[in-house]
């Protein structure tokens, strides 16, 4: 009994999660694009707005439990998103309204099981302001200061992250008229530090609430048809993918993105092409990351340093750019890609092509590239087309960039090898264990199999009552031990089937003149 007892121990001690295995954390996301002005606004329509909302619906789908798409994709938008127009909704007040109700009832149940969640909002579209105060356009109705304190920066999530490209943006979180009073001319603008520290006093309220936004009056200026998108949605979207991981932790944090968005602007010359980012961590802890790739269950990445490659970009089939990078020297990245489509890696002169499926990764060094030429059209852009991602991003930069703002930097310490490993969603724990256990059920099993085996055989060789029934009683617990220590052998082959990656394996025999056996070559 004691040895049955202990064996069952040991079997659950075996099934549970490695220590320094992190809780799971639950994302959901709500991502909002409009195009149309307000009725009673003399603003002109955007063009990208719904590109915005469908890439960042693309990104978070990828890791969250469920995203919602706000926006009315346009022709162009529809063509570049064949599958998306059935997942989309007409961003106006009333389906806001809904959609924050069903996404509060998903945090309430899982604060009642005490589990971790985070919120990703997203905006694009048109901010503005008038005497009664800032509000971002809808369909019908509005965001205004009340909507976003009660129903947004108030959800019930262990973080929220709000992110929004539109002008006037920063108006709608600061005190009803303060900008009015200290700028006093509509013609002068804020100066940015003074619109950051007036962003942050309304955040000590919502400690658990961080914004990131693009800051400036004129959002037509942030739209450009080279990326089909909102130039500050994009390169959000290219430091949430890895470009700007500086300390190769997996996780992004918001100074990360900050420096990074100031990086791929530091080239640009004309100021009214330029975008400048407030950004501000939810108070309760600074480093609370926008992204994590623990998050993601099966990435599929691109890492190594991209040597000779200077800035490059990656494009999906369907013309989207999915993000871009221009590194320091010898900087090691780890990029998360879309799984399961094809795509090209290009620079000014070079290409390469290929895809990957959920949970697999190919290195920088692993692509064949070839020549290529990109020919840029379309003086309006000029300086962006010149001075976008000019700028290298890396440690250096970033040192140097939080050392200048006084930003609470992120751990720098020797670059971390094998951050896909160590990030893939907390399965990597679970093999470990389950091949702990599953090893150990096979060693049981054959163990308590012989053990089973001799107690038969004292059974049978004795002719005693006593010595017999002795044996008997031995061989019925070791026959069950046996069969208890398969079970969970199977048991954990199974889950560990269901968890292995979806990378190509390769098995062969091996023999060295008096073993042989098997060899398992894959990455776990």
């Amino acid at each position: 009994m004691r040895l049955a007892t202990l064996t069952l121990l040991c079997g659950l001690l075996w099934c549970l999660p490695l220590r320094g295995e992190e809780p799971r954390t639950f994302v959901y996301a709500i991502h909002l694009g409009v195009n149309l002005p307000p009725p009673d606004s003399n603003l002109a329509a955007l063009q990208y707005a719904d590109d915005d909302a469908a890439r960042f619906f693309m990104f978070s789908r990828m890791f969250a439990e469920e995203s919602w798409l706000l926006t009315v994709l346009d022709e162009d938008s529809q063509r570049r998103f064949p599958s998306l127009a059935q997942h989309s909704r007409v961003p106006e007040q009333e389906e806001l309204e809904r959609t924050l109700d069903a996404l509060r009832g998903a945090l309430e149940r899982h604060g009642a099981r005490n589990e971790r969640t985070v919120v990703l909002i997203t905006y694009s579209g048109h901010g503005l302001a008038s005497a009664d105060g800032a509000r971002l356009a809808l369909y019908s109705g509005g965001i205004d200061r009340r909507f976003l304190e009660e129903r947004l920066l108030q959800l019930p999530a262990s973080a929220v992250h709000l992110l929004v490209d539109a002008c006037h943006s920063e108006d709608l979180l600061v005190a009803r008229g303060a900008i009015q009073q200290e700028a006093s001319a509509a013609d002068r603008e804020l100066p940015f530090d003074e619109r950051q520290r007036l962003t942050r006093e309304l955040l000590l309220r919502f400690p658990r609430a961080g914004v990131l936004l693009a800051s400036g009056r004129d959002k037509e200026t942030h739209e450009w048809s080279r990326l089909s998108a909102g130039v500050f949605t994009h390169e959000v979207l290219s430091a949430l993918s890895g470009a700007a991981d500086v300390n190769g932790d997996g996780e992004i944090a918001y100074s990360e993105v900050a420096a990074f968005v100031s990086a791929a602007n530091q080239g640009v010359e004309d100021p009214r092409a330029k975008v400048q980012v407030i950004a501000l961590a939810p108070g309760l802890d600074p480093r609370t990351p926008l992204m994590s790739r623990r998050w993601v269950r099966r990435p599929a990445l691109l890492e190594g340093v991209p040597r000779a490659l200077g800035h490059f970009f990656i494009e999906l089939e369907n013309g989207v750019r999915w993000l871009d990078a221009n590194p320091e020297e010898g900087t090691a990245l780890s990029l998360l890609l879309p799984p399961g489509a094809s795509v090209w890696v290009r620079s000014s002169d070079l290409e390469s092509a290929f895809s990957l499926r959920p949970g697999e990764a190919r290195t920088f060094r692993e692509l064949e590239f070839s020549r290529a030429e990109t020919v840029a059209r379309g003086a309006a852009t000029d300086s962006l087309r010149r001075g976008f991602f000019r700028a290298r991003f890396g440690r250096s930069f970033y040192q140097g960039w939080v050392q200048g703002r006084g930003e609470i930097p992120v751990p720098l310490s020797e670059p971390i090898e094998g951050v896909r490993a160590a990030t893939s969603g907390g399965h990597d724990g679970w093999r470990a264990a389950l091949f702990a256990s599953g090893g150990a059920g096979v060693i049981g099993s054959v163990v308590f199999g012989i053990l089973a085996g001799q107690a038969w055989s004292d059974y049978q060789s004795t002719d005693l009552q006593r010595p017999a029934s002795e044996a008997h009683r031995r061989w019925e617990i070791f026959t069950g031990l046996a069969c208890g220590s398969a079970i969970l052998a199977l048991g954990s082959a199974a889950a560990l089937w269901a968890l292995w990656p979806d990378r190509p394996v390769q098995i062969a025999p091996f023999s060295d003149g008096q073993t042989l056996g098997v060899s398992v070559l894959g990455r776990w």
